[in-house]
C-alpha cells in the first residue's frame, strides 16, 4: 500500500515543469515541491533509499527536506547546476549486488577489520577510500553501516601523483584518519568548514565561501580552475609510524617501501588533506586530485549529515586492486588543474632559539627568504594579474616557570601586569643554574607579553624589509616588473593566540605562547587534583599516595609565596601531576610494545582506566606507574641534568625540587614543538599558462 505522502510524489513527478517567468507570482509551495522532486538527483535519493539502511535514509530526507525549504533562496545559476549534479552512488548490500558487496567486503578486509577496532556504539558510519589506480577498478569509496555492512558506493578521485606522505607532495596518504565536526586548528592547519544547503556549488578559497563556481565539469582551466565546492572536511591522520597497520596497498602497488606497513599520516592536517565536494565532478573515478579526495557535491552533503549526527567519522584510506587491468581513457587534465590550496606553500622553523634574533636572523634572511623569493617569483611567470600573499607566525614555548602558576592563571588570581616568565630548560632538556649563566642566551630570558609584543612587531618589520628586498631581486632575474610590488605583495602576521589558553582561561596573557600536547597533559592533571583538593577533599585522606600533600593543602589560600626556594601548595599539586602524565605516558609506552593502539593525544588510557577502576584506582596506577618512569629517566642518557633519584623516607616530600627538575628536563624534549616559525606564501591569479 502507497502512502498519501508517496501517491503525492509519484503524481508530482509526472507534472509538467515549466520554468517560472520573470512576471510569475510568487511560486507556491505545489510548485516548488514540483520542481524539487524532478530534479534527477532528488529522483536517485529516492531511488536509493529503499535500500539503505534506515538511519541512512532519515540523513537523505533531511537533504531533500533541506533543498525543498530553500529552493526559493538558491539563485538561477544554482538551480541550474542543481539540475545537472552528479549523483553517482549505489547501495551494495547482502540482499543485493551480493556479488559486488562479497568483493569489496574481501578486497578491503583489511580497512574494515582496523575500523572496527575503533568504532564505537556512537558512531555508525565510517568511511573507506580505495585509492587504486582507475584502469583497476579503484578510485571509489565506500559508506559503511558498522552494524550491517551495508555499503553506499561512491565515485571519488585521489592524487593524480598517487599515494604518499611528504608536506608538498601532492600525493594522497593512507591509512587511518577521524574527521570532527567542529575540527579547526589554529592558523594554517585544515579546518573542517561545512555549509547550509544555500551554499551548495559555493567554491572555498582562502578558507571562506567567495561565490559560485561556473560549472561541475572540466571546461578549460582558463575559464575555471579547480575548487573545493560545498563542504570540506579535514582528515586528522592518527598513525603516527609507530604501530603496525595492516594495508591491501602493499600488495598492490608497485616499488613500494618495506616500511609502507609504518606509516605516519600525522601531518594530513598540516598538508590541507580533504574530503571536499568539487567542480570537476566528471573527473570522479579518476585519480585526478591535487592530494585531497574529491567526491560529489551532493555526497559532500550527505556526508555533513553523518557527521552532524556523530560529531566524528572514522575514515580509512587503503589502496586495492578490484579486478584485472584494462585500458581506460581518462579525462582532459593539466598539472595546474589543482584547488587554489596547492598553491600554498609552507616553510616552519622548530629547533631553532626563536629568541635568538642574530642567529635566527643569519637562518632566515641568508638562506630562506630568498629562496622563498625565487619561488615567488617563479610562480609569477605563470600567471597574469598575481597576487602575492606572505604571512608569518611566531609562537614561543610555555615557560617551565609559569607551568605552577596555571591554577591561579585560571582562576584569573594572577595579576597579568606582573606576569613575567621564564624559560630554565633548554629545547633537549639542558638546565641553565643561574640568571647570571641565563645571560649568555635570549631563550632563557625573563619575558614579559608586552616585551614579546614590541619584539613580534619589531620581527614582522625586518622580514617586511627583507623580503621585499629579495623578491624584487629575484623578480628582475625573472624579467618581471617591480613597479607595482609594494600593491601586489600582502604581508601579514597570522592568528598568533593560542586557542587552548584562550578557552582556558580567557586571557591575553599568552598571546606568544604555545604548548605540545604533551605538556597539556600535565596542566590537566593539575586541574583534576585541584579539583579532587576542593571537592573531594575525602578522597585525600583515601589515597595513600597523597598523603604527603596534606600539610600543603592549607597553604592554598594563602596564594603563591614570593620565595621561589619555599615549597608551596602549588609546588606539590605540580609535582603530583607529572607524576600522573609519566605514568599515562609510560602505559602508552607498554601498549606500543604490545602493538595495541592507543592514542595519547586523546588520553584514551585515561578513559579507559576511569572507566575500568575508578577515579581512585586511577590516580594510584597513575602515581605508581610515574615514579618508575621516571626513575628509569634518571638513570638514562636522556637526562641532561644528571640528577639521580635516591630512596628517601618521604620521596615525594624530600625531593620535591628534584623531582620538579627531572620532570621538567623529560618534558622540554617536546618544547620544540611550540617554538615554531611560520612562513607561509601564496601566488595567485589568471594562469597565463597550463604547465610547470
Amino acid at each position: 500500500m502507497y502512502s498519501l505522502r508517496s501517491i503525492k510524489i509519484l503524481t508530482l513527478l509526472f507534472l509538467t515543469c515549466n520554468s517560472l517567468t520573470a512576471n510569475s507570482k510568487i511560486p507556491s509551495s505545489i510548485e516548488i515541491e514540483k520542481k524539487v522532486f524532478s530534479l534527477s538527483v532528488v529522483s536517485k535519493l529516492k531511488e536509493l533509499e529503499t535500500d539503505m539502511p534506515e538511519k541512512l535514509t532519515g540523513h537523505t530526507e533531511e537533504i531533500i527536506k533541506d533543498v525543498l525549504k530553500n529552493y526559493t533562496h538558491l539563485s538561477e545559476h544554482q538551480k541550474k547546476l542543481l539540475m545537472n549534479m552528479k549523483c553517482s552512488m549505489r547501495v551494495l548490500s547482502k540482499e543485493k549486488n551480493t556479488e559486488d558487496y562479497e568483493l569489496v567486503h574481501q578486497k578491503l578486509s583489511k580497512a574494515l577489520k582496523y575500523l572496527r577496532t575503533k568504532n564505537s556504539d556512537e558512531k555508525q558510519f565510517a568511511f573507506v577510500g580505495n585509492l587504486s589506480r582507475s584502469n583497476v577498478g579503484g578510485q571509489k569509496g565506500y559508506l559503511v553501516d558498522m552494524e550491517s555492512g551495508t555499503l553506499l558506493e561512491v565515485d571519488i578521485s585521489s592524487a593524480w601523483k598517487g599515494i604518499g606522505f611528504k608536506n608538498e607532495s601532492e600525493k594522497s596518504p593512507l591509512g587511518y584518519f577521524e574527521i570532527v565536526n567542529n575540527y579547526n586548528l589554529e592558523g594554517w592547519q585544515s579546518k573542517t568548514i561545512t555549509s547550509p544547503i544555500t551554499k551548495i556549488f559555493h567554491k572555498i578559497k582562502g578558507q571562506a565561501y567567495k561565490g559560485e563556481v561556473k560549472y561541475l565539469y572540466r571546461k578549460s582551466t582558463k575559464l575555471e580552475r579547480a575548487f573545493i565546492t560545498s563542504n570540506q572536511f579535514g582528515l586528522i591522520g592518527k598513525n603516527q609510524g609507530t604501530e603496525y597497520v595492516d594495508l591491501s596497498a602493499k600488495d598492490y602497488l608497485r616499488n613500494h617501501r618495506e616500511d609502507l606497513n609504518y606509516i605516519n599520516n600525522s601531518n594530513s592536517s598540516k598538508r590541507l588533506i580533504y574530503i571536499h565536494g568539487t567542480n570537476r565532478e566528471d573527473q570522479l573515478g579518476y585519480e585526478l586530485s591535487g592530494g585531497c579526495i574529491r567526491v560529489s557535491n551532493i555526497f559532500s552533503f550527505l556526508f555533513k549529515e553523518i557527521l552532524e549526527s556523530q560529531e566524528t567519522i572514522d575514515v580509512f584510506l587503503d589502496a586495492a586492486a578490484l579486478h584485472e587491468a584494462h585500458p581506460i581513457d581518462i579525462p582532459g587534465f593539466d598539472p595546474m588543474d589543482l584547488e587554489s590550496i596547492y598553491r600554498i606553500q609552507t616553510v616552519q622553523l622548530n629547533k631553532w632559539n626563536l629568541m635568538d634574533s642574530m642567529k635566527l636572523n643569519k637562518k632566515l634572511f641568508q638562506h630562506i627568504l630568498p629562496r622563498v623569493s625565487h619561488q615567488l617569483a617563479h610562480k609569477m611567470t605563470k600567471v597574469k594579474n598575481g597576487q602575492v600573499k606572505v604571512s608569518i607566525t611566531m609562537t614561543v614555548p610555555f615557560p617551565e616557570s609559569a607551568m605552577k602558576y596555571w591554577i591561579p592563571i585560571m582562576h584569573h588570581d594572577l595579576h597579568e601586569s606582573k606576569a613575567i616568565f621564564q624559560n630554565r630548560f633548554g629545547l633537549k632538556g639542558q638546565y641553565v643554574n643561574s640568571l647570571k649563566e641565563s645571560m649568555h642566551s635570549s631563550f632563557y630570558g625573563a619575558y614579559s607579553p608586552q616585551f614579546l609584543d614590541t619584539y613580534y612587531k619589531n620581527r614582522m618589520k625586518e622580514f617586511h624589509r627583507v623580503l621585499t628586498g629579495t623578491l624584487a631581486y629575484s623578480m628582475k632575474q625573472k624579467n618581471l616588473s617591480v613597479d607595482s610590488l609594494q600593491t601586489i605583495v600582502e604581508i601579514s602576521e597570522q592568528d598568533y593566540s593560542n586557542h587552548y589558553f584562550k578557552e582556558k582561561t580567557n586571557s591575553e596573557l599568552f598571546n606568544f605562547y604555545s604548548i605540545s600536547e604533551e605538556r597539556k597533559r600535565v596542566l590537566h592533571y593539575m586541574e583534576v587534583l585541584d579539583s579532587v583538593v576542593v571537592h573531594h577533599p575525602e578522597m585525600i585522606d583515601e589515597l595513600k599516595h597523597l598523603s604527603w600533600l596534606k600539610e600543603f593543602i592549607q597553604q592554598r589560600e594563602h596564594g603563591i609565596f614570593e620565595n621561589s626556594d619555599v615549597p608551596d601548595y602549588y609546588d606539590a599539586v605540580l609535582v603530583q601531576a607529572y607524576l600522573y602524565a609519566l605514568g599515562e605516558e609510560e602505559l602508552y609506552n607498554i601498549q606500543l610494545r604490545l602493538h595495541e593502539n592507543s592514542p595519547m593525544k586523546e588520553s584514551k588510557i585515561e578513559g579507559d582506566l576511569l572507566t575500568q577502576y575508578g577515579l581512585s584506582k586511577t590516580l594510584d596506577i597513575l602515581d605508581k606507574q610515574g615514579l618508575w618512569y621516571l626513575f628509569e629517566f634518571s638513570r638514562s642518557s636522556d637526562n641532561y641534568i644528571k640528577m639521580g633519584m635516591e630512596s628517601a623516607h618521604q620521596p615525594k616530600r624530600d625531593m620535591m625540587r628534584g623531582i620538579l627538575l627531572l620532570a621538567e628536563s623529560y618534558y622540554s624534549q617536546y618544547k620544540w614543538q611550540s617554538n615554531t616559525y611560520l612562513i607561509t606564501t601564496e601566488v595567485d591569479g589568471d594562469y597565463a599558462v597550463l604547465s610547470d
